[in-house]
Protein backbone atom coordinates (compact mmCIF):
# COMPACT_ATOMS: atom_id res chain seq x y z
CA UNK A 1 0.00 0.00 0.00
CA UNK A 2 2.70 2.13 0.53
CA UNK A 3 4.12 1.69 -2.71
CA UNK A 4 0.43 3.10 -4.20
CA UNK A 5 0.90 6.05 -2.41
CA UNK A 6 -1.69 5.63 0.15
CA UNK A 7 -1.43 7.57 3.02
CA UNK A 8 -0.63 5.99 6.69
CA UNK A 9 -4.25 6.84 8.19
CA UNK A 10 -6.19 5.24 5.34
CA UNK A 11 -3.51 2.12 5.83
CA UNK A 12 -3.71 1.64 9.36
CA UNK A 13 -7.47 1.67 8.79
CA UNK A 14 -7.82 -0.82 6.10
CA UNK A 15 -5.03 -2.77 8.26
CA UNK A 16 -7.29 -2.51 11.72
CA UNK A 17 -10.51 -3.46 9.54
CA UNK A 18 -8.58 -7.26 8.97
CA UNK A 19 -6.45 -7.37 11.99
CA UNK A 20 -7.67 -4.99 14.53
CA UNK A 21 -10.08 -6.27 17.59
CA UNK A 22 -13.03 -5.92 15.69
CA UNK A 23 -11.35 -6.71 12.40
CA UNK A 24 -12.01 -9.56 9.81
CA UNK A 25 -9.70 -11.94 11.70
CA UNK A 26 -12.22 -12.05 14.89
CA UNK A 27 -15.79 -12.71 13.16
CA UNK A 28 -17.76 -14.49 14.87
CA UNK A 29 -19.54 -16.16 12.52
CA UNK A 30 -19.62 -16.38 8.42
CA UNK A 31 -22.16 -13.80 8.33
CA UNK A 32 -19.84 -11.18 10.15
CA UNK A 33 -16.95 -12.37 8.00
CA UNK A 34 -18.48 -11.99 4.63
CA UNK A 35 -20.05 -8.88 5.59
CA UNK A 36 -16.69 -7.44 7.00
CA UNK A 37 -14.86 -8.90 3.73
CA UNK A 38 -17.29 -6.83 1.43
CA UNK A 39 -16.81 -3.65 3.35
CA UNK A 40 -12.61 -4.37 3.08
CA UNK A 41 -13.25 -5.21 -0.62
CA UNK A 42 -15.23 -1.66 -0.65
CA UNK A 43 -12.40 0.70 1.05
CA UNK A 44 -9.53 -0.83 -1.12
CA UNK A 45 -11.14 -0.59 -4.03
CA UNK A 46 -11.44 3.61 -3.85
CA UNK A 47 -7.70 3.27 -2.59
CA UNK A 48 -5.58 1.33 -4.58
CA UNK A 49 -6.88 -1.25 -7.61
CA UNK A 50 -3.76 -3.51 -6.62
CA UNK A 51 -4.20 -3.75 -3.11
CA UNK A 52 -7.68 -4.74 -3.74
CA UNK A 53 -6.70 -7.59 -6.35
CA UNK A 54 -4.14 -8.50 -3.60
CA UNK A 55 -6.64 -8.78 -0.47
CA UNK A 56 -9.82 -9.83 -2.77
CA UNK A 57 -7.49 -12.91 -5.06
CA UNK A 58 -4.89 -13.29 -1.87
CA UNK A 59 -5.54 -12.43 1.76
CA UNK A 60 -9.34 -12.94 2.25
CA UNK A 61 -9.24 -16.34 0.80
CA UNK A 62 -6.06 -16.95 3.12
CA UNK A 63 -7.47 -15.43 5.80
CA UNK A 64 -11.44 -17.36 5.49
CA UNK A 65 -9.03 -20.76 5.18
CA UNK A 66 -7.14 -19.82 8.52
CA UNK A 67 -10.49 -19.39 10.06
CA UNK A 68 -12.43 -21.87 8.78
CA UNK A 69 -9.61 -24.59 8.41
CA UNK A 70 -9.61 -27.96 10.11
CA UNK A 71 -7.13 -29.30 12.66
CA UNK A 72 -5.56 -32.89 12.56
CA UNK A 73 -7.08 -34.93 14.66
CA UNK A 74 -5.76 -35.69 17.79
CA UNK A 75 -4.22 -32.28 18.01
CA UNK A 76 -5.87 -31.08 21.50
CA UNK A 77 -5.39 -34.62 23.19
CA UNK A 78 -1.63 -33.15 23.99
CA UNK A 79 -0.73 -32.81 27.38
CA UNK A 80 0.22 -29.53 28.38
CA UNK A 81 3.82 -28.06 28.25
CA UNK A 82 5.89 -25.42 29.70
CA UNK A 83 5.28 -24.10 26.16
CA UNK A 84 1.67 -23.29 26.79
CA UNK A 85 2.67 -21.36 30.36
CA UNK A 86 5.23 -19.02 27.35
CA UNK A 87 2.50 -18.60 25.03
CA UNK A 88 0.01 -17.23 27.50
CA UNK A 89 2.96 -15.21 28.75
CA UNK A 90 3.90 -14.03 25.84
CA UNK A 91 0.26 -13.43 24.78
CA UNK A 92 0.12 -11.29 28.10
CA UNK A 93 2.91 -9.10 27.31
CA UNK A 94 2.29 -8.63 23.54
CA UNK A 95 -1.37 -7.19 24.79
CA UNK A 96 0.50 -4.75 26.92
CA UNK A 97 3.03 -4.16 24.75
CA UNK A 98 5.71 -5.17 26.56
CA UNK A 99 5.27 -2.35 29.28
CA UNK A 100 4.44 -2.03 32.67
CA UNK A 101 0.63 -1.45 33.02
CA UNK A 102 -1.35 -1.04 36.65
CA UNK A 103 -3.08 -3.74 38.25
CA UNK A 104 -6.77 -2.55 36.62
CA UNK A 105 -5.76 -2.58 33.25
CA UNK A 106 -3.92 -6.41 33.83
CA UNK A 107 -7.48 -7.40 34.80
CA UNK A 108 -9.17 -5.98 31.68
CA UNK A 109 -7.20 -7.07 29.50
CA UNK A 110 -7.00 -10.65 30.76
CA UNK A 111 -10.66 -10.23 30.36
CA UNK A 112 -10.77 -9.41 26.46
CA UNK A 113 -8.50 -12.51 26.40
CA UNK A 114 -10.89 -14.86 28.07
CA UNK A 115 -13.25 -13.45 25.78
CA UNK A 116 -11.41 -14.23 22.49
CA UNK A 117 -11.21 -17.62 24.06
CA UNK A 118 -14.63 -18.39 24.40
CA UNK A 119 -15.37 -16.99 21.38
CA UNK A 120 -12.82 -19.16 20.03
CA UNK A 121 -14.30 -22.24 21.86
CA UNK A 122 -17.93 -20.95 20.75
CA UNK A 123 -16.85 -21.23 17.02
CA UNK A 124 -15.34 -24.79 17.43
CA UNK A 125 -18.43 -26.36 18.62
CA UNK A 126 -20.05 -25.23 15.77
CA UNK A 127 -16.65 -26.50 13.37
CA UNK A 128 -16.21 -22.65 12.53
CA UNK A 129 -13.20 -20.56 12.86
CA UNK A 130 -9.45 -22.34 13.17
CA UNK A 131 -10.05 -24.45 16.10
CA UNK A 132 -11.64 -28.16 16.43
CA UNK A 133 -13.11 -29.79 19.45
CA UNK A 134 -10.73 -32.35 20.34
CA UNK A 135 -12.04 -36.30 19.97
CA UNK A 136 -12.49 -36.54 23.39
CA UNK A 137 -15.22 -34.27 23.45
CA UNK A 138 -16.64 -34.35 20.13
CA UNK A 139 -20.21 -35.17 21.60
CA UNK A 140 -20.49 -31.46 22.49
CA UNK A 141 -20.45 -30.06 18.87
CA UNK A 142 -23.91 -28.76 17.48
CA UNK A 143 -24.82 -27.45 13.99
CA UNK A 144 -24.61 -23.85 13.00
CA UNK A 145 -28.64 -24.12 12.75
CA UNK A 146 -28.41 -25.26 16.37
CA UNK A 147 -26.63 -22.81 17.63
CA UNK A 148 -28.26 -20.01 16.21
CA UNK A 149 -32.18 -21.14 17.38
CA UNK A 150 -30.37 -21.62 20.99
CA UNK A 151 -29.26 -17.82 20.99
CA UNK A 152 -32.44 -17.03 19.62
CA UNK A 153 -34.35 -18.80 22.26
CA UNK A 154 -32.29 -17.33 24.57
CA UNK A 155 -32.62 -13.69 23.82
CA UNK A 156 -36.61 -14.37 23.47
CA UNK A 157 -36.85 -15.77 27.16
Amino acid sequence: MIDDGIDKKDRESVLDSIFGDQGLVHSDDDICFDVKCEQIEDRTKELSASFHRYFATRVARTIRDLWEGTTPPGYFDKGWTNNNSESLNHVLKSAINWQSKPLLDLIVIIEEIVETQFKDLQRALVSRGQYRVADLHKHFEITATSWVNKLYKKERD
